[in-house]
This record gives C-alpha cells, sequence and structure tokens, in this order.
C-alpha cells in the first residue's frame, strides 16, 4: 500500500484511510477528473466575481440565495449563494462555495468528512469528493477565524471573506487535498 501524502485524512488503519485509498484506486482506474480539485474550473469564477456578487450581503443573506434543500420544512439545509464555484487566488483549484459556507463553515471539517463518508456509504456519486473536502476545510479555517467579526458585523462579511484570502494564515498548499 502506497503512502499519499500531504492528504490530512490518511492514516492506514482507520476507516478514513481505507476509505482514501479506495477513492484513489477508482480514479485510477478510469473513475473521475485528471485533476479532482479543477473538475468544474469551466463554471467557474474569479474570487474578485464572486466578492462584488456578494458585496454587503450578511452571511445568512448570502447562504440563502438558493432555495432550501431541506427534505423537511426545517430549513436546515440551506441552498448555498448564487455562485457555487469559486477559483482560490493562491492556487488555482476551485472551492465549492456551498460546502465551504455551509458545511465547512457551520459544522467544521471533521462533521464534513463524516457527512462525505455518509453519502460513500449511501452510494451518492458525490460521496468522498476531493473537492468537498478542500472547500469544507477552507470553510473551516475560514470559521475559526472570523465568526466573531462576522456576528459583530454581519454586513461586512464580504470583506471579511476578503482578508481571509487576502491574508491566509499560515498559507501553504496543506488547504487542498494532494493527489
Amino acid at each position: 500500500m502506497k503512502l499519499i501524502v500531504g492528504n490530512p485524512f490518511y492514516k492506514p488503519d482507520t476507516l478514513f484511510g481505507t476509505l482514501w485509498v479506495q477513492q484513489k484506486r477508482q480514479r485510477k482506474n478510469g473513475g473521475g477528473n485528471p485533476d479532482p480539485l479543477k473538475k468544474y474550473l469551466d463554471q467557474s469564477v474569479s474570487l474578485d466575481e464572486f466578492l462584488s456578487a456578494i458585496e454587503g450581503k450578511s452571511y445568512n443573506e448570502v447562504i440563502n440565495q438558493l432555495r432550501d434543500r431541506s427534505m423537511t420544512s426545517a430549513g436546515s439545509q440551506p441552498g448555498g449563494p448564487s455562485i457555487r464555484y469559486v477559483r482560490n487566488p493562491h492556487d488555482g483549484n476551485v472551492i465549492d462555495m456551498r460546502h465551504m459556507l455551509i458545511v465547512g463553515y457551520q459544522y467544521s471539517e471533521t462533521l464534513g468528512s463524516l457527512l462525505e463518508v455518509a453519502q460513500w456509504m449511501r452510494g451518492l456519486p458525490s460521496g468522498m469528493d476531493h473537492q468537498d473536502f478542500y472547500s469544507n476545510r477552507l470553510g473551516s479555517e475560514f470559521m475559526q477565524r472570523w465568526t466573531i467579526s462576522n456576528a459583530i458585523w454581519p454586513s461586512q462579511f464580504s470583506e471579511h471573506l476578503k482578508l481571509f484570502f487576502a491574508k491566509p494564515k499560515d498559507y501553504n498548499h496543506g488547504w487542498g487535498i494532494q493527489h
């Protein structure tokens, strides 16, 4: 078994490690895009375009631009921003803003990973998606650094997001899943 360097979830004797190896084998055997972190590149916009589109809106306004996706009337799954895919100016990868701003930001990277496992176990094609892990991780980092500011100054949400990308704390290419 080959060690996958740079994958924060890969630990050989864990559920995530086993699932990760299975996912890598599936992609190697013909499935998936050659670069899974750029699979929606043709549908993506620049970070500047996204920030312009959400300027002056609160976090809640942004994550509720599209209709609720809940199976019940509980309203537990916001639809997300109207622009879903954004290019990260630091590494060129595509961020799924629904995952970043809802899953990663609200539920953390760990719970986002568990959701990916649940999707995979249900046989959903989006389960264990590299781009979802990447986006969830960014959302979790954004939440850790900007939750208080977003609560105090909700109309400054787009400015907080801009600052998050302008000054990435300890930035390295570890934001994404290395493949």
